[in-house]
């Protein structure tokens, strides 16, 4: 199962004023679990914009169609659906790596805290300072494993 995010407009042209504020709670309240949130289109159509969990683009479709015409009474009329990942890549969102310390890294590798310090130094370990220490993705790590002189753990 993965998820999506949807927009889904539905056939409704009321305008989300202050008069009907309780409604877009009542709304807010709902799309809240969804990660959600209601909005009025360029052509100015109630809409949402939601995430959805699905085993299929076909099935979240279907579940995030039923959820907004549900909520706003009436019935949708266009719908745009992307799985999570491709929605963050045309936002620009790019994943967070998994960073770890240089003590984590160290025991990962089987070495010393001492030996990546130096390996950072060397530049054959990449890493970012943070303040005052050292963060390295977790992606670098399986690659040191197969440095060809590895310092041994008990140093």
């Amino acid at each position: 199962m993965q998820m999506y995010h949807a927009n889904v407009e539905v056939d409704d042209r009321t305008p989300i004023t202050r008069d009907n504020s309780t409604e877009v709670d009542a709304w807010m309240e709902v799309l809240r679990q969804y990660h959600g949130s209601p909005g009025t289109s360029i052509r100015g159509f109630r809409e949402a914009g939601l995430y959805v969990p699905a085993e299929n683009l076909a099935q979240a479709t279907t579940s995030a169609t039923a959820i907004v015409s549900s909520l706003f009474g009436a019935e949708a009329i266009a719908i745009e659906i992307m799985t999570e990942k491709e929605f963050d890549t045309r936002e620009g969102w790019m994943p967070m790596p998994e960073i770890v310390s240089v003590s984590e890294a160290a025991e990962l590798l089987g070495v010393t805290r001492q030996a990546v310090q130096d390996r950072i130094r060397r530049g054959t370990l990449q890493a970012e300072k943070v303040g005052d220490t050292y963060v390295i993705p977790r992606g670098q790590l399986p690659a040191q494993l197969l440095d060809s002189n590895p310092e041994p753990a008990d140093k």
